[in-house]
């Protein structure tokens, strides 16, 4: 029997911004990649992101890096632990 399998990836795409908010550079950001020709041959983008991780340009120690997500349209602070973001799971 033969699949085609579709693999949702996620995969991490560094954009710099200059913003007022964490939450601000996360909309910036979105705004400036055009995800749809970030991928050649069979990838394409699935028209949706699963994490936000924000890092804040000198703070060598990741002191102020926090994760996000939209959870019903919002931008919402998802820090869980040290390793990454709590599962969307938890979030609904």
């Amino acid at each position: 029997m033969e699949y085609t399998v579709h693999v949702y990836a996620i995969v991490r795409v560094p954009v710099k911004v200059e913003a007022e908010s964490q939450e601000e550079a996360i909309k910036k950001a979105e705004g400036k990649v055009d995800w749809y020709t970030q991928f050649n041959g069979e990838q394409e983008w699935a028209e949706e992101n699963a994490y936000y991780l924000v890092d804040e340009l000198g703070d060598e120690q990741h002191q102020k890096s926090h994760w996000y997500a939209y959870v019903e349209q919002d931008i919402t602070l998802i820090d869980g632990h040290q390793d990454g973001p709590l599962p969307l799971s938890t979030l609904a």
